[in-house]
């Protein structure tokens, strides 16, 4: 079907409708990426392989994987739009993909149910009692299916699975049961709690369990075999029973917790707004699916350093997909080392007050947790930050969003500093320098100036006005470019070190500077591309892309000058 979707829809034409697209060769068009902000166009599409690539992000692939990214959905979500578009009868196939898998999801319905009437047999209690010993309510119980299969009951569940129109094969490949090296039956849930897990349409698509004494020679925790229908990087344990609930619309957001534990607790607790990851990390795929039921998720793992760090791997996931309308909140624990045994401690309304008072922003939680192994306050350090903090921002599709996180940093790191910011005195005879400087420019004798002496005069600049690297466009073209001249680069790296040290100046003085800065750091721009050109024809690369990369860099050296030449008027 896949192929049959990329045959039938021309790439151009669907791609043509999101992004402006100028034809630059047969069957080549050229535009702005709609992943990441760039003013020179390095998106190319291709009718002819019916692909499309960025040189600058590297995104690439069919219109399948367009429309996964452009509109943020799953492989099965953009198969079945553009199915509908093309004529294609996805939602039959879909249909069809049910009715094979559908014996399996009776047999996991059939197990579930004999699970859950077995926790209650008197005949075999430990399960029952494990679960009344964790505080778990009755109705807990019943609304998450919970069950039991006892090592004493284990045969009269594979006779009652086998009476049922179910033949014993079927049940094996449903992952309930299995054949040891002896060909004899055996289930991997023997001896444990179960948790069923259901998908979004409350299918009962596969199973976790716990273990009960916690034997060091067996997993505390089981789930389910990987199958047609049960992938744990795509489910997350309650979201069936999320839809409309009161909690989550009066606290705008749904709780991601680790374990199928915290999820009944906080549950048992009233907190019904609440999902469990079945591995240790929040997947993109998981991501989306929250984000159709709230657009601010919190995330909230255990403390221990596999929490934190999955923590800080979700962070920095989500940053690839973010929008302004979708983000997510960070909650740490305090005194405890997960929601659980929080909870059960100091009740729902005290950690609902700790989410109140503690829940933390995406931007701030990315900026704390790259801060953490640093100091703002050792030189050296700061240079590894700010390269951190940027790498991270690049990270970020959105335009208005990646801008916004850049400032938001500014802000938080000088915040950080402004109590060694120094005092510092003019100098008229760098003034006079500086109005020469700007004669020169401005007169238009600027070509005439050897490029090491531009660039040694933009480090003299900034090295005594360095509040212009307040202004975060000044900032990245400077850290950018691209000097010749080691006394200069020297000069950068000092500049860099002391990046904070510096108090805010007269505004009109900045204005100045920062014009005369602009002219400068836009004629050293040109001279790179200038340079990338000439360097392009020593390339080993194929005549298509180097045609392609070559239009896109005389395209942005128009622009360097157009923006020059606005300035020097």
């Amino acid at each position: 079907m896949r192929e049959e979707i990329i045959s039938r829809i021309d790439i151009y034409e669907y791609i043509h409708r999101y992004v402006s697209l100028q034809q630059k060769g047969r069957g080549q068009y050229l535009g702005l990426c709609p992943f990441h902000g760039e003013k020179t166009p390095s998106f190319s599409v291709s009718t002819d392989k019916r692909f499309f690539h960025c040189f600058g992000c590297k995104a690439s692939g069919d219109v399948i994987k367009f429309a996964m990214l452009f509109d943020n959905i799953t492989f099965s979500e953009a198969i079945r739009k553009l199915g509908d578009e093309c004529g294609i009868k996805v939602d039959s196939q879909r249909n069809s993909k049910f009715e094979k898998n559908k014996k399996f999801l009776e047999i996991n319905a059939l197990f579930t149910k004999i699970c859950n009437e077995l926790l209650y047999d008197p005949t075999c209690y430990y399960g029952l009692e494990y679960i009344k010993s964790r505080g778990i309510k009755d109705e807990i119980i019943q609304k998450y299916k919970l069950g039991y299969l006892p090592v004493n009951k284990f045969e009269i569940v594979v006779s009652q699975l086998t009476s049922s129109d179910f033949t014993q094969e079927d049940i094996i490949k449903s992952g309930i049961l299995k054949v040891n090296s002896n060909n004899s039956l055996y289930s991997p849930f023997v001896g444990r709690i179960i948790f069923p897990i259901f998908d979004t349409f409350n299918n009962n698509v596969g199973f976790g369990s716990r273990i009960i004494n916690n034997e060091k020679d067996k997993a505390k925790y089981l789930n389910s075999s990987d199958s047609d229908f049960f992938h744990k990087s795509e489910l997350l344990y309650g979201i069936e029973h999320i839809s409309g609930d009161l909690k989550m619309k009066q606290l705008d957001t749904i709780f991601v917790v680790e374990g199928y534990m915290d999820v009944i607790s906080l549950a048992n607790n009233g907190i019904n707004n609440v999902v469990g990851v079945l591995g240790a990390n929040l997947t993109q795929i998981q991501l989306k699916q929250l984000w159709k039921f709230n657009d601010k998720p919190t995330i909230c793992l255990d403390c221990d350093s596999a929490g934190k760090l999955a923590m800080e791997k979700t962070s920095k996931m989500s940053l690839t997909l973010i929008e302004p309308s979708k983000t997510i909140f960070f909650l740490e624990m305090e005194l405890c080392k997960d929601p659980d045994e929080f909870i059960k401690k100091y009740g729902s309304e005290e950690f609902l007050k700790m989410f109140q008072r503690k829940k933390t922003p995406l931007a701030d939680y990315v900026y704390q947790t790259q801060t953490s192994d640093l100091s703002i306050d050792n030189p050296d350090e700061i240079v590894v930050l700010r390269q951190r903090l940027a790498t991270i921002c690049n990270e970020i599709t959105n335009d208005a969003l990646r801008n916004a996180y850049k400032s938001h940093f500014n802000k938080l790191f000088y915040s950080k500093k402004s109590s060694n910011f120094k005092n510092y005195d003019k100098k008229n005879v760098y003034q006079d320098k500086l109005r020469n400087a700007e004669v020169a420019v401005l007169s238009g004798t600027i070509s005439q100036k050897k490029y090491s002496d531009i660039e040694e005069e933009i480090c003299d600049i900034l090295n005594t006005h360095k509040e212009l690297l307040l202004d975060q466009t000044i900032l990245d073209d400077f850290m950018r470019c691209k000097f010749v001249s080691k006394k200069a680069e020297k000069m950068r790296l000092e500049i860099t070190k002391t990046i904070g040290d510096f108090c805010i100046n007269n505004n009109n003085t900045v204005e100045k500077n920062k014009k005369t800065l602009e002219i400068l750091l836009l004629s050293l721009e040109i001279r790179n591309v200038q340079n990338e050109i000439s360097e392009l024809k020593n390339e080993n690369t194929s005549p298509e892309l180097a045609e392609l990369r070559l239009l896109q860099l005389k395209q942005y050296e128009m622009q360097l000058k157009t923006k020059l030449s606005s300035i020097l008027i």
